[in-house]
């Protein structure tokens, strides 16, 4: 299955089921690597009780030489199957990464125009970084005189929320607070 094809609708079931087989996938191979890393260690304590703990290499017989040479074999291949295994564990924690990042999006766009008036009058949403953030653009009254502000928030998508990553920047008419945004974000691709 691949959860990111931009022409296959997103499914956020299959995505979930997927993403516990990887975990799954990513558990094992990181047990294995460690089992691995461990029988590293263990095939030189194996191999220094055989061939003696005081003995030079220059002074083994044919015995510790054979068992000396299949340690080599075998550490050679324990080494090898350990970055396998590894990188196998890096792929799973990329691909989590990737369905993770994908339901995320997934949920910021369900809950996308989910706001509060606990701040004023919402002027506009601006969204970016796929709608995983956003600049919330309002206005409020104190004292008969009206200000507008913005805010950064943040899509929570454990907790299905947006959370405000920056208090509010406040200005005295509608057009400081664009000029602001548009200087402050123009590296920024707004989504549609």
């Amino acid at each position: 299955m691949n959860l990111c094809d931009p022409e296959k609708e997103f499914d956020i079931n299959e995505a979930s089921d997927t993403l516990q087989r990887v975990k799954r996938k990513f558990s094992l191979y990181a047990a294995i690597t460690v089992f691995f890393g461990i029988l590293m260690f263990t095939n030189i304590l194996i191999t220094v009780i055989f061939t003696g703990a005081d003995a030079d290499i220059s002074d083994f017989n044919n015995t510790q030489s054979t068992i000396f040479i299949s340690f080599i074999i075998i550490e050679i291949l324990t080494i090898a199957l350990c970055f396998i295994f590894a990188n196998r564990t890096g792929k799973q924690n990329y691909a989590r990464e990737k369905i993770l990042h994908r339901m995320a999006v997934y949920k910021a766009k369900l809950n996308k125009n989910t706001v509060s008036d606990h701040y004023g009058t919402l002027l506009e949403l601006l969204f970016y970084n796929e709608y995983l953030n956003r600049v919330r653009c309002f206005c409020f009254t104190i004292e008969e005189k009206e200000f507008f502000a913005y805010m950064i928030e943040g899509f929570d998508y454990k907790n299905d929320v947006w959370k405000l990553y920056q208090d509010p920047t406040i200005f005295n008419t509608y057009d400081d607070l664009k000029k602001h945004i548009e200087e402050r974000f123009y590296d920024e691709h707004f989504e549609e």
